[in-house]
């Protein structure tokens, strides 16, 4: 069963990033479930940054995404020195093009078709600066299928090809063309919607213990602010209701129901515990930060409809070790029979955890003015033998990376090779 749950859903396979924030050229090749590990500052969270801002592109606008985080110029890498970086690279097309100041990011997924095939997907776009401080415009933007590329597009400047006649876009330089021509075959659709779910998640406590104003969305928010709205939506699937409750009695003890309420046209979460045979009715305020982070935690991984890819950066926060283990439970969980899941974190407790291993962990590590994505190194894989696990190489200074990161070889754009068969 848990193959045949594998086909029936997308797969993210990397990221690739250059002269995003930090990184300057990055892969962040993508497991079901994913582990990234380094010390405060080297850019976990531009990583997740990263695919959000991907997310918020496709959904909402490139400019919106844009203006969210300052403008271009604010996200744009610029180190001190060139050092290596190329001023061009060959592309796809096979001629030279300049990208000393263009920002790029891609996205190369899989998508099921049947239950024994997918289709291939990489999906991205190059943004520039144009005229100005905060102007910028969208120089390209790929779709490509492989290994048949009969459903691709391209799209450089204002100009747009495809093989898909109907798709005729309007195509407005500081625009996306994906979210125009979704609708004329199924491949764009179905990109699409993978991008527009994922989610991440840097949640906060003080702001879920407030009672906000009733609302629609349906998708837990980045810092957990609606929990309350989507956990509505779980109360009538007793399933789903059913986890949460169990993995919470592992932060705090004799919680037997939680449930979403409504006071005055604002949302109100209500806890209730079982204490010396009575039962008792706790509120958000009532509640302690780690209750919360992991409650906000189990909500995002378990809301509907699905996501594609849930990121939790610091998984670990406010959370004791017992606790701190049902959590990485559920996120493994998770990945298996629902999305993929992403965890950041750089706590030797979460690290330790039997679910953390060498093909799961990426390694970023800051150098020389810049990010970098690396693997486990060979040594490091070597010592991963029971009881030995990467939380206590990490606590001992021995968590050591390969030699090499992980980097885009050439243009951005270029496919690997699938036969498009599990």
């Amino acid at each position: 069963m848990e193959n045949e749950k594998k086909l029936t859903r997308p797969h993210i396979r990397e990221l690739r990033l250059r002269r995003f924030r930090g990184f300057e050229n990055a892969r962040l090749v993508l497991n079901d479930f994913t582990v990234i590990v380094g010390r405060n500052g080297a850019g976990k969270s531009t990583l997740m940054e990263a695919i959000d801002f991907v997310q918020d592109a496709v959904t909402h606008s490139v400019l919106t995404a844009l203006e969210r985080r300052g403008g271009i110029n604010s996200i744009l890498h610029r180190p001190s020195s060139s050092g290596d970086i190329p001023e061009s690279v060959e592309t796809v097309e096979g001629t030279k093009r300049s990208v000393g100041k263009d920002l790029e990011i891609a996205i190369d997924l899989q998508i099921p078709l049947t239950p024994t095939t997918h289709t291939n997907v990489l999906y991205g776009f190059t943004l520039s600066p144009y005229r100005g401080r905060s102007g910028f415009q969208v120089k390209r933007e790929y779709l490509r299928t492989y290994p048949k590329e009969s459903f691709s597009f391209y799209r450089e400047g204002r100009t747009f090809n495809s093989e898909i006649r109907s798709a005729k876009p309007s195509v407005h330089r500081e625009s996306l063309v994906l979210p125009l021509v979704a609708g004329e075959e199924d491949v764009w659709q179905m990109t699409l919607d993978v991008l527009r779910r994922m989610l991440v998640y840097d949640l906060s406590p003080q702001i879920m213990q407030s009672e906000p104003r009733i609302g629609s969305q349906e998708s837990l928010a980045r810092d957990g602010s609606n929990l309350g709205d989507v956990l509505r939506r779980l109360d009538d699937d007793k399933e789903e209701m059913d986890w949460i409750i169990a993995h919470m009695n592992a932060v705090t003890r004799d919680i037997c129901r939680i449930r979403a309420g409504a006071s005055a046209g604002r949302r109100v979460v209500r806890f209730t515990q079982t204490m010396g045979g009575k039962d008792t009715e706790f509120v958000a305020t009532d509640m302690s930060s780690g209750t919360l982070h992991s409650l906000g935690v189990l909500v995002a991984l378990r809301q509907k409809p699905a996501p594609s890819l849930v990121f939790i950066d610091e998984i670990e926060a406010s959370i004791h070790t017992a606790a701190l283990s049902s959590l990485m439970n559920a996120a493994k969980a998770t990945s298996t029979d629902h999305c993929q899941v992403v965890v950041s974190s750089h706590s030797t407790d979460a690290l330790s955890h039997e679910t953390v291993n060498a093909d799961n962990v990426r390694i970023v590590d800051w150098q020389s003015d810049r990010s970098y994505v690396f693997g486990i190194g060979e040594g490091t894989r070597e010592l991963l033998e029971p009881p030995e696990t990467v939380g206590r190489l990490l606590r001992s200074n021995s968590l050591w990376k390969e030699d090499q990161p992980s980097e885009v070889i050439g243009d951005l754009f270029q496919v690997g090779t699938d036969d498009g068969k599990d």
